[in-house]
């Protein structure tokens, strides 16, 4: 599993190749809190990049296990502030089978999607 993590702000682009590892994945989730805490932020906001997975890394758990920063009692994620960009119909399905990921939106591409999270229309 690749992974590249750039943080701009209250913005977090985590970027994902190759396939998904669940070890990986908590490291993912613990630096996300590590660093929500670290910075005070409240309500982080997520560009998530995947250019390629292998379809038999997708799984159920292995997608519950890099979403769980969803759970975390001291930080505030709405589905609004959770972008997706890919093109990998596998990952997509079963976002779209969850009732949470679900509502995720999907970008077209990275300025799309950066654009998005830093437009706050509250």
């Amino acid at each position: 599993m690749l992974m590249d993590i750039f943080v701009k702000g209250n913005i977090l682009i985590i970027q994902i190749e190759a396939n998904l590892e669940e070890d990986k994945l908590e490291l993912i989730n613990y630096k996300i809190r590590s660093y929500c805490h670290y910075k005070k932020i409240k309500k982080p906001k997520f560009l998530f990049v995947f250019p390629s997975l292998y379809p038999e890394s997708i799984t159920p758990d292995n997608v519950n296990s890099l979403f769980s920063f969803l759970n975390f009692s001291e930080i505030e994620v709405s589905h609004k502030s959770v972008k997706i960009l890919t093109k990998n119909t596998t990952l997509l399905d079963l976002l779209d089978q969850h009732e949470v990921y679900a509502k995720f939106d999907r970008v077209p591409d990275f300025l799309t999607g950066i654009t998005a999270l830093n437009i706050d229309i509250s």
